[in-house]
């Protein structure tokens, strides 16, 4: 099996399910196996692991979602896992995004900066308002002479 339908050399929030069975969010980059040339490895900053736990609520049924730390009794949080060990990989949701944010910011003791998704141009980000307002301008300016 070859990764090659996820951008290497490009970070991104990821989900991976492992053949063990794990699922392992967090940051990650794919990147070519030096070693196995080929092959993937891809490099995972601050991994967690979904749980869930059945609730009940007004009689009604539910599942609470929530994240832990990957390797519970490690002060690592950057890991290596190999094209060998995984499934599949695929880009987190948005809701996944920010609750993993939310997760690492309680983990790390990190700021409200820290949860809030910049915008891209993949998003259609093309510029701030301001900026437009001042070329619209110069263009008036220019064609008005």
């Amino acid at each position: 099996m070859t990764i090659n339908y996820i951008k290497h050399e490009q970070e991104f929030y990821g989900v991976i399910k492992l053949r063990s069975g794990e699922t392992v969010l967090g940051t990650m980059i794919a990147s070519e196996d030096d070693l196995q040339p080929g092959l993937t490895k891809i490099f995972v900053t601050d991994p967690a692991s979904p749980q869930s736990h059945p609730v009940e609520k007004d009689g009604n049924q539910g599942l609470a979602i929530g994240l832990i730390k990957w390797m519970m009794f490690s002060d690592e949080d950057f890991y290596m896992i190999s094209e060998e060990d995984i499934c599949t990989v695929a880009p987190m949701s948005m809701e996944s995004i920010l609750m993993y944010k939310l997760w690492v910011r309680k983990e790390k003791g990190g700021n409200k900066t820290d949860i809030e998704i910049p915008v891209n141009p993949q998003m259609g980000y093309v510029g701030k308002v301001s900026d437009a307002r001042r070329k619209l301008e110069d263009f008036w300016n220019r064609t008005q002479t």
